[in-house]
């Protein structure tokens, strides 16, 4: 590294402190100017590719939407800087791969030129976070450089951990982040990223990862991306989340892995867009948090699944009053096609006490329950209250149909401390929304791979995060045998045998039976030394 003069010292505080009353770009413009024209790559001198001693409008037009000269750099997309996209932008890239951020990787190949000044931490986050907002040339962004400074210099909760990404051939990861709130900020943020596609995008599993503080992730998606609005867009002053150009693609509320059935897949068309809507909430009162979001998506290699849907039911005109309150609404979706629900969630905010979700019968009357709001967030079992951060999620094996005219009645309960509250989009307004997963064809779920008269082996749930129930059933008594086997066929254990009685059956397979690992695994029935059936579980 290049040895910092005392004048160039006495430049580099004063520039610190100065950029505080500037625009985001101009204290980005300033930064650049002290730690890049002295190192001798950029200055008006012997400039290599930009720069930095001009202008600010100079430097913007040398760096935004510019294609580098790094030829692999340039293979890949980037820009010098991807207005919206930091970790497709190679300046982010240069100065950040030194250890500041373990997400930001870059090639030997792409290391001709490397800064010979290392910029502060809360500098590079500066430059990251102007790039994600959507470079703009003028205002400020979301988020102060006190608060960058504050968080670098003094600490505050932590980042995330970085989850391995798939590799090339199996899928991909988008990130979604870093968001920095101040101790009780709450935000919530859309942002698209453009997919460019440029054949259809099977999706079989999308998993979502994010910090504990995230009230929601919502992923839409559009075909549409020539009004792609690049960076950050607050919510509701910049963009809307139920505006009706985007449609619901999935939905997380907590920490979770999409494993679609087999032989079904979510559909990306061709230059899809994706837009993420991310709201989080600080609950600390004194440390800053950066929340991010990750997203990996793995590629289905079946040739013609059944397309996965999703869907959000949300009730705008929602008025509630002081103390209890209980409102009933109905969700009919139209249209010609039955829905088979594969998965169902809700969403209140603070004040909600109990979410019941039900089939709506052909007279309008409430019909079998398929959700009970007091399930814990897998739906292994009733807690006896409603856990508005963290709703349950359930899963079907045997997905419920819902014919188009007859749908499904929802209600919601809240117990309110204000005097009024009506819909909000934040924790202190209220919603009565819920979201769902479907097919328009009918799919043979669970693990009935085969049946005859004397038995019949199912899974619940299933796909399952702690336990899932084998259910059997025999005509007559006999030695029976249940073992486990990995996806490749390895026999892991044998989960039951024993003499038993005719009549029906269950057994419950544990986690630990299976262990920490995700995937799909096999289950056999052997009844009387013939093996009866074999079938899928597959584990979150």
């Amino acid at each position: 590294m290049q040895k910092v003069t005392f004048y160039g010292l006495v430049l580099l505080v004063f520039n610190s402190l100065s950029v505080f009353g500037q625009s985001t770009f101009q204290s980005v413009h300033s930064l650049m100017q002290t730690n890049c024209s002295s190192s001798g790559c950029h200055d008006g001198v012997t400039a290599q590719v930009f720069n930095v001693t001009g202008s600010e409008t100079d430097l913007y037009n040398a760096l935004v939407d510019v294609v580098p000269a790094n030829t692999l750099a340039a293979t890949k997309g980037n820009k010098l800087v991807d207005p919206g996209h930091p970790y497709n932008s190679f300046l982010l890239r240069k100065i950040g791969s030194n250890g500041f951020d373990s997400y930001i990787q870059i090639e030997d190949n792409e290391k001709s030129g490397h800064p010979a000044v290392s910029l502060q931490n809360y500098e590079i986050e500066l430059i990251r976070q102007w790039i994600m907002a959507g470079a703009p040339d003028a205002g400020n962004i979301g988020v102060s450089y006190q608060t960058l400074q504050d968080y670098y210099t003094q600490g505050g909760l932590d980042f995330i951990s970085v989850p391995a990404a798939p590799a090339a051939s199996e899928g991909f990861q988008v990130r979604m982040g870093p968001i920095f709130l101040e101790p009780q900020a709450e935000f919530e943020y859309m942002k698209k990223e453009k997919l460019d596609n440029a054949n259809l995008i099977k999706v079989k599993q999308a998993n979502g990862y994010m910090a504990w503080e995230s009230h929601h992730m919502l992923l839409f998606k559009q075909t549409d991306n020539s009004s792609s609005t690049p960076g950050l867009r607050r919510v509701p002053f910049q963009a809307t989340p139920f505006d009706g150009n985007s449609v619901l693609t999935a939905a997380w509320q907590d920490d979770g892995d999409f494993v679609l059935p087999e032989g079904t897949a979510l559909y990306w068309q061709p230059n899809t867009v994706l837009d993420f809507d991310y709201h989080i909430k600080n609950y600390s009162q004194t440390e800053i948090l950066p929340a991010d979001f990750y997203l990996n998506v793995l590629y289905s290699e079946v040739v013609n699944p059944i397309e996965m849907h999703a869907d959000l039911e949300n009730n705008l005109a929602l008025v509630l009053f002081q103390g209890e309150n209980t409102r009933t609404a109905t969700h009919i979706p139209g249209g010609n096609d039955e829905r088979h629900i594969y998965l169902i969630t809700s969403h209140t905010h603070k004040y909600g006490t109990d979410y019941d979700i039900f089939m709506r019968n052909p007279d309008g009357t409430k019909g079998d329950q398929i959700y009970e709001g007091f399930y814990n967030s897998d739906y292994t079992f009733n807690q006896g209250f409603y856990d508005w951060n963290h709703p349950a999620t359930r899963y079907f094996s045997e997905l419920k149909t819902m014919k188009e005219d007859e749908g499904l009645i929802y209600e919601v309960k809240w117990n309110v401390s204000e005097p009024l509250v009506t819909f909000g989009l934040t924790t202190d307004g209220e919603m009565m929304l819920f979201t769902y997963m479907y097919t328009k064809e009918k799919l043979a779920t669970g693990i009935r791979d085969i049946q005859s008269s004397n038995e019949n082996l199912s899974a619940y749930p299933n796909p399952f995060q702690n336990t899932t129930e084998v259910k059997y059933a025999l005509e007559k008594a006999a030695d029976v045998q249940i073992e486990l086997f990995d996806a490749i066929g390895k026999r892991i254990s044998t989960l039951f045998d024993a003499e038993t009685a005719a009549g029906n059956h269950s057994f419950t397979v544990t986690d630990d039976m299976v262990g920490s690992k995700a995937g799909t695994y096999f289950v056999t029935l052997t009844i009387g030394g013939n093996k009866m059936s074999t079938g899928k579980i597959t584990k979150l």
